[in-house]
């Protein structure tokens, strides 16, 4: 098995395909391209063919009869994991919206990190799937300190009232809340300036 590898779908542009190697993702000796017949998308094939020689990732080229099938899509992403093993990443920034989401529903399954690659920002992203599954927003607890922050700035100890909780159990949520930016926190932590936490404008979405 050879884990350190990545999975894409090719459509008709290899540009998804290759401008995430431009920046510093999670590095990787070969390319697994799913691909539809050759003939309808030989010049993109041929440009991802040179792009990944001149880097140096080995390559292969996976060919089934409909690129718009998405049980034949999903199937095939079963078979090559089963032979090859997890992959470091999928890129789900390429393909038609149909093989994209057989590979994102795979990958967050298996909690596989998703890379895209957005055209119009030119900016290439790395989602960490465990990150966010760690995340249930509906958590009740979650619920009750945003809704608290909703009064206004507060620190641990008027949260803890508040809830009438242990500030270890809000502390915990209140990492998550602060890692996803919907929780900003002022202060230095010293007695003279405890944490203060504040709803970001994100977190006030979560009151809507």
């Amino acid at each position: 098995m050879n884990q350190n590898y990545s999975i894409a779908i090719l459509n008709r542009d290899g540009k998804h395909i290759m401008r995430p190697f431009f920046v510093d993702i999670p590095k990787i000796s070969k390319l697994v391209v799913i691909a539809g017949p050759k003939s309808d998308n030989e010049d993109a094939t041929y440009e991802v063919t040179n792009f990944l020689k001149s880097i140096n990732v080995k390559f292969e080229f996976i060919r089934i009869n409909n690129i718009e099938n998405f049980l034949e899509i999903f199937l095939v992403i079963q078979k090559i994991c089963k032979n090859e093993g997890l992959p470091t990443w999928v890129n789900v920034s390429c393909g038609s919206g149909i093989g994209v989401s057989a590979l994102t529903i795979h990958a967050c399954s298996r909690i596989i990190p998703l890379v895209v690659y957005d055209e119009l920002s030119n900016k290439t992203a790395v989602i960490d799937v465990k990150r966010i599954k760690s995340m249930n927003i509906y958590d009740q607890i979650f619920e009750n300190i945003i809704n608290s922050l909703s009064a206004g700035n507060k620190t641990m100890n008027e949260l803890a009232r508040d809830m009438n909780l242990e500030k270890s159990t809000i502390s915990r949520r209140m990492k998550k809340l602060i890692s996803f930016g919907l929780i900003v926190r002022k202060g230095s932590g010293s007695r003279n300036s405890p944490y203060t936490h504040m709803l970001s404008e994100f977190g006030k979405l979560m009151l809507l």
